[in-house]
């Protein structure tokens, strides 16, 4: 008995013995398999690669998962017309990298149509254990890559996963000459009166000097915050609004004016549609402050408020929380992005994928730990190093020996803007070359604006889109030349003038597009 016992535990133990390797080579269960990918090629890696398969983002991914992509570019410039043809040869690639939410239609049309498949019977399966997981831990995001129909249709692009204190939702902020607030002995502002009271010193102490500067859409978003008050949709308790006819913004409005009137926001704000623009007068010390995006805002002006001796040290430049209603309250309202919205391209899966199941293994993997420190750091001790468990990108991106810019060297090795990836908002951080721009990344996101965002996923439906579409069209047109004359004060914002554009508004049907968001809403929290 005790021969037959041991007997049994040995060919018991060879068994496991010999199913080892399986195992392990269960670690690539699609090794091997051949893809076809359309995606847009990355201008900025245009002269080092010509195709993303010579990419190292791209090596490090094959070694990984064993799965060989072909990728196949559209010419740079004409990325639109040949998706166009590439949809009317009726011939499609297994996987395509595309802004869906921004085909005709929308995605669900893209369904119907043909080119893409549903995946209903992958999310939330043994299939995508990575991005199940996502979607499990943030609701919102789950809602946000369904059709109106509740049909899951892409892998996403990811701005992070969570909409509070997430680097990765914001791109821009204020800058401020600090060695200013220095010489007034002011503190940074961060409320609405207390902007009224830095600029006005800087304009008495500086008086040619632009207390301001901005572009020309960007108005709106960086000081409404200040009167609690929005330009657009957002959602209160789980009703749909508009902040734009609403007392808040009359208020908004009319410190607009007197700011404008006082010479403390910059007068040719109007024509100033590029940050070039702006950047310009920051740079020559011809402003106090401007609002722009965090890497363009400082590399095209400290250098040159370095050089001419404006600043003697970069951290002279400082930055400032989103402008709030009430001093050490979060902003209720900020400039800030979705962590999925239709600025970004995604990936789906075309009926005619020749593997599916390969299609769908490769994609969630890129929502693992692996895939996620791939696409933002690329290739250990090459690309990027741990030191105590921080991340940071090595001189091969931050000061690339072949002189290639940062963004460059990025475009080599990561791939962190697009596709099925995780942005990690550390990115924006390491990154950071001046003290402002590693302060913006904590400070921009002190906001709870999170909570009032009309979800970028809740389309109106499609019987009331062309008369919500006229709607928009006209509400956006009079809204916008009535702000440039009471702002500039062509005409005088009275109470009357105000009930009276209100009146216009509801006569151009704000109050039925607010109907039409509401409906789209509720249906979007319920899908």
């Amino acid at each position: 008995m005790k021969k037959t016992l041991a007997l049994i535990l040995c060919v018991a133990m060879l068994a496991t013995l010999f199913v080892m390797p399986a195992a392990a080579e269960s670690a690539k269960p699609f090794d091997g398999v051949k893809l076809t990918y359309w995606v847009k090629m990355d201008e900025k890696a245009v002269g080092s690669i010509n195709n993303l398969a010579e990419s190292e983002w791209y090596k490090r991914i094959n070694e990984a998962t064993g799965i060989e992509l072909e990728f196949i570019h559209p010419a740079l410039g004409s990325e639109s017309s040949e998706f166009t043809l590439l949809l009317a040869g009726g011939d499609y690639p297994d996987i395509i990298e595309n802004n869906w939410t921004a085909y005709p239609g929308g995605a669900s049309a893209a369904i119907e149509d043909g080119v893409i498949i549903t995946l209903d019977d992958y999310i939330h399966t043994d299939a995508t254990p990575n991005l199940s997981a996502i979607l499990d831990a943030e609701p919102t995001l789950d809602k946000s890559i369904k059709t109106a129909e509740g049909h899951y249709y892409v892998f996403p692009f990811l701005r992070g996963t969570s909409m509070t204190n997430n680097p990765s939702l914001f791109s821009s902020g204020f800058f401020l000459r600090g060695d200013i607030l220095a010489e007034l002995n002011l503190e940074v502002p961060e409320t609405i009166d207390e902007w009224d009271t830095v600029m006005r010193a800087v304009k008495a102490a500086h008086p040619d000097m632009i207390p301001v500067v901005t572009r020309t859409e960007w108005m709106n978003q960086i000081f409404c915050s200040g009167f609690d008050s929005y330009w657009d949709y957002y959602v209160e308790d789980g009703v749909v609004k508009n902040g734009l006819v609403e007392d808040a913004h009359y208020d908004y409005l009319k410190q607009m004016a007197t700011w404008y009137a006082d010479g403390l926001i910059d007068p040719d704000y109007l024509t100033h549609s590029k940050a070039g623009d702006l950047r310009t007068i920051f740079a020559t010390g011809g402003a106090f402050a401007m609002h722009d995006a965090s890497s363009g805002g400082t590399s095209n002006s400290i250098p040159n408020l370095l050089e001419s001796g404006a600043i003697a040290d970069e951290s002279e430049i400082v930055t400032t929380v989103p402008v709030t209603s009430k001093k050490g309250v979060p902003a209720k309202f900020a400039k800030m992005n979705a962590p999925y919205d239709a600025s970004a391209s995604s990936v789906a899966i075309t009926t005619q994928c020749s593997n599916v199941d390969a299609a769908v293994y490769l994609l969630d993997w890129m929502y693992s730990e692996q895939g996620r420190t791939i696409t933002n750091w690329g290739t250990e001790g090459v690309s990027y190093t741990v030191v105590d468990g921080e991340y940071t990108y090595t001189d091969e991106i931050m000061n690339n020996p072949n002189g290639l810019s940062i963004a460059q060297a990025q475009a080599i090795y990561v791939r962190p803007s697009n596709g099925a990836a995780v942005s990690d908002g550390m990115v924006t951080k390491v990154l950071a070359t001046y003290t402002a721009q590693k302060d913006g990344a904590t400070k921009w996101t002190v906001t709870t604006f999170g909570d009032h965002m009309y979800p970028a996923g809740a389309a109106v439906a499609a019987d009331v889109s062309e008369d919500f579409a006229t709607i928009t069209n006209n509400v956006k047109t009079y809204k916008e030349e009535c702000e440039a004359k009471w702002i500039t004060g062509q005409e005088e914002l009275t109470p009357e003038v105000w009930e009276a554009y209100k009146a216009q508004m509801e006569a151009y049907g704000l109050s039925r597009a607010i109907e039409y968001k509401q409906a789209a809403y509720d249906a979007f929290m319920a899908n």
